[in-house]
């Protein structure tokens, strides 16, 4: 593809992107999949394009004066982030077969006045939608922009070993032998941190199942958990599975975890990773809806479970470095649903804890309004649980976890370089 091509279907991606609910990585791949003349190297100038607007919206917009289009805010990305000036836009958008219509005038000297970055306000240079701030304020005060402004950073890949097959070393030389370097992280003596986007998966350690692609955060979140051999254990909004995985690595495969979730299609790859990795004590059940009162999937399991984890729906804003098109999707109508289906999943795993034993709230989010704020409210409708701080509940055989002493354990890219988390650790009263 010639350079004009790439920065056109960059722009089309984009424009694409806006008018369908489908996030970008899909859009991405199946772009990829429907382009197969496309090499490598133009799909990753098409991908950082594409992810380099999205990761910089703010900035792009205050420097464009508000202009919104996919056109003006690519061609203002390539003169703040890749040097270009508006005659070399010009060249580019030159009107050529498969690339940019020429520039109009307009957008001609919307360039030429683009305003200069050191203007911006707090929320655009932080590259975060301006009704945002009051939430990251409220969970993080002055030292809010540092927070924000690290979800603009580019991921890693977390990887954790499974201990079921394999030891780290055997891992690290296995990945070498592919020639991706990983290097051992803080925390948990079976993660790994690969370059951002190795492409892990396509290794003979990774589809041998002596690894899986997990983030430091979530794995952190699991050993909070302390799933031990012999337990029955609920993982409620399951998804692919990710954290039964982790959760049966450290069962020994002793024990049951009972993965539930709504969406058929992921609880179907979550059953591919399981057998993969070699866990046998982990069962897959769809949820007809996570509020139902009438829900009769597994009574039996009702107050019989020595763990319940509730990885609930939210807004995802812990994981905007991997997913920058999100936080430009969310909106305080979509906020106030979340919170919806936390409560409502909350009650629901409530029903699942037997008598003195513990559930996991946890969602991938930054907002104390989707964190304390709900945890506050589960424990003012249901009196027979509490709440303990988190490092109480910290198995005292790990590592230290140098993070915010409290009932809840919040996980940051800014505070620990992984993806943010909240965590807290809910005990049914004996009776």
């Amino acid at each position: 593809m010639k350079e004009s091509a790439r920065i056109e279907t960059s722009i089309r991606l984009l424009g694409e992107l806006e008018k369908t609910d489908q996030a970008v990585d899909r859009l991405l791949a199946q772009w990829a999949r429907d382009n197969r003349y496309a090499g490598s190297k133009d799909r990753r100038a098409v991908q950082e394009r594409v992810y380099a607007v999205l990761r910089h919206r703010g900035e792009v917009r205050f420097a464009l004066s508000g202009a919104q289009s996919p056109r003006l805010e690519m061609f203002a990305a390539l003169h703040l982030y890749e040097d270009l000036d508006v005659d070399a836009i010009a060249q580019l958008a030159d009107g050529s077969e498969h690339g940019p219509l020429a520039l109009t005038q307009e957008e001609r000297e919307c360039l030429d006045n683009l305003k200069a970055l050191e203007g911006a306000d707090a929320a655009a240079k932080a590259n975060i939608p301006d009704w945002t701030v009051p939430l990251f304020e409220q969970a993080y005060g002055e030292a809010w922009p540092a927070q924000a402004t690290a979800l603009g950073e580019q991921a890693s890949v977390d990887l954790r070993v499974n201990a079921l097959k394999t030891s780290p070393d055997r891992v690290v030389k296995a990945m070498a032998e592919s020639n991706i370097e990983v290097a051992a992280l803080p925390h948990s003596e079976w993660a790994l941190r690969a370059p951002a986007r190795s492409a892990v998966s396509h290794t003979k350690a990774f589809n041998k199942g002596m690894c899986e692609v997990q983030d430091l955060g979530s794995q952190i979140l699991c050993m909070l958990a302390n799933a031990t051999p012999g337990e029955q254990v609920i993982d409620l909004c399951a998804g692919a599975g990710g954290k039964s995985l982790a959760m049966g690595a450290t069962m020994d495969n002793k024990g049951q975890i009972y993965a539930l979730d709504i969406d058929a299609r992921r609880l179907n790859r979550g059953r591919e990773r399981v057998e993969r990795a070699g866990i046998r004590n982990t069962q897959f059940h769809q949820l007809t809806k996570y509020n139902s009162t009438e829900e009769r999937t597994l009574p039996e399991l009702v107050d019989n479970m020595d763990m319940v984890f509730v990885d609930a729906p939210c807004s995802g804003s812990g994981a905007w470095r991997r997913h920058p098109d999100a936080r430009w999707r969310l909106t305080p109508e979509q906020l106030a649903t979340y919170n919806e289906l936390q409560d409502q999943v909350l009650d629901r795993g409530a029903r699942y804890v037997s008598p003195g034993s513990r559930m996991i709230y946890a969602t991938c989010s930054l907002f104390t309004q989707e964190n304390e704020d709900r945890v506050t409210a589960f424990l003012e409708r249901h009196p027979e649980f509490s709440c303990v701080e988190w490092q109480d509940a910290w198995n005292e055989k790990l590592p230290p976890l140098d993070a915010v002493h409290g009932p809840g354990l919040r996980l940051s890219p800014a505070d620990h370089g992984c993806d943010g988390f909240f965590a807290a650790v809910l005990v049914k009263s004996k009776g």
